[in-house]
């Protein structure tokens, strides 16, 4: 399955989204466009780690796709570097979607979010969102808002390091830089370690981000605005999952009819490609496409 590279504008002047297209290998018989998943990474990840084979499989069924990197990661614009902010990540989402419909390629009726970890927190956000009229929605181990259970040390320690950041760019200084993984990092746990390790090995990504990115994303709680959604959801869960606690996915559930809940076994990164629970994961996905989405 081919890929074909595309730099999408951001609403910033001068700085591109770089996006991957993923087409189905035929048209439908019927000569209708094909629909658009439309895929992003997770937190401080980049589209190389792990998003092609859920494009591929999708571009197999007959769902073309686009995988991007936000602006200040991976081979997107911006300045600084490796800022994770959702207030900016959404809005590169929402640039995407607009960019799809203005290519006269896809089905504009029919175009679905697909985000993981952090970034499922945005679909589910976007999901509610009129101006996106999504018809479905897959949130794949979503961040809610609902933080795992930090020591005290630790959040002193990343608290410490995003005093130290801000104020080094209030002054116009360069950021202050922390590890994503590892010591004194700011995604905490063995499990993280390994699972963005294993995802980022080889594919060129950088294990740091601005430590005043803790400050901004403290305000991100997409399990606020969950009952807003529009459009069949469905939202995968996994029962020991360290970083999108169980017991705050369950919660943003009940926030809505149009979730569609399956809870797994497994961590955070189990249902990765090349991990133990990918093939049946992919299968869920593949079916709920299926069922509000069929080709």
């Amino acid at each position: 399955m081919a890929r074909t590279a595309v730099k999408i504008p951001s609403v910033t002047p001068g700085w591109n989204l770089d996006a991957w297209q993923f087409f189905p290998p035929a048209a439908p018989s019927t000569g209708a466009l094909p629909p658009v998943v439309i895929l992003s990474p997770g937190f401080a990840c980049i589209k190389e780690m792990g998003l092609e084979p859920y494009a591929k499989a999708f571009a197999e069924r007959g769902y073309a796709s686009i995988v991007f990197d936000y602006r200040r990661w991976g081979d997107s614009d911006g300045t600084p570097r490796y800022v994770a902010d959702f207030r900016e990540q959404r809005e590169d989402y929402r640039t995407v979607v607009r960019w799809a419909r203005a290519q006269g390629v896809y089905d504009n009726d029919r175009v679905v979010l697909w985000g993981y970890s952090y970034s499922s927190g945005h679909t589910v956000v976007l999901a509610g969102e009129e101006e996106i009229n999504a018809v479905a929605a897959i949130a794949f181990r979503s961040y809610t808002g609902v933080m795992p259970n930090y020591s005290i040390v630790n959040l002193l320690v990343m608290l410490g390091n995003a005093i130290v950041d801000s104020a080094r760019q209030a002054l116009g200084l360069s950021p202050y830089y922390v590890p994503v993984t590892g010591e004194n990092r700011l995604v905490l746990g063995e499990d993280a370690t390994r699972g963005y390790n294993q995802a980022g090995a080889h594919v060129g990504w950088v294990n740091k981000m601005t430590a005043s990115s803790l400050f901004i994303n403290m305000k991100n709680r997409p399990i606020d605005l969950a009952q807003n959604i529009r459009c069949p959801t469905l939202l995968v869960a996994a029962k020991d999952d360290e970083l999108c606690v169980f017991p705050g996915l369950l919660r943003m559930a009940a926030k809505s009819p149009k979730f569609e809940f399956e809870a797994v076994p497994g961590g955070h990164f189990d249902g990765n490609p090349g991990c133990k629970d990918y093939e049946q994961q992919l299968g869920m996905m593949l079916k709920f496409l299926e069922k509000h989405v069929p080709i």
